[in-house]
């Protein structure tokens, strides 16, 4: 199995989602500065960040997969120039920094 990671979609540079018992809330920048933020049910911000994925790209900046000789997880970059601060958006919606996504290179689980 892999997973994809992702730009966001133009204008968006930065996305920053957070949850409540009750709600996600999902705050949106462009390079004009905090575009708003949205407040939806609890569950729906991965819908939401899917949306706002530039998935329609012919390769992926990262993507993951599991190494089964290994026993690892692999983390393939296939742009040199990201940030660790960077945010990508993985095919099934969970926003991340690049750094984190660095730091599965070999996780076991």
């Amino acid at each position: 199995m892999s997973t994809s990671y992702y730009h966001l979609k133009k204008p968006f540079i930065y996305v920053r989602m957070e949850s409540n018992k009750w709600h996600d809330r999902i705050t949106l920048w462009t390079r004009h500065g905090k575009a708003g933020t949205l407040k939806i049910d609890k569950g729906d911000a991965e819908l939401i960040a899917r949306i706002i994925a530039d998935n329609e790209v012919n390769e992926a900046p990262m993507y993951s997969y599991w190494d089964g000789e290994k026993g690892a997880s692999v983390v393939v970059e296939n742009q040199k120039d990201l940030s660790p601060r960077q945010i990508l958006i993985s095919e099934y919606g969970d926003i991340l920094t690049v750094k984190k996504i660095r730091s599965r290179m070999g996780a076991t689980e």
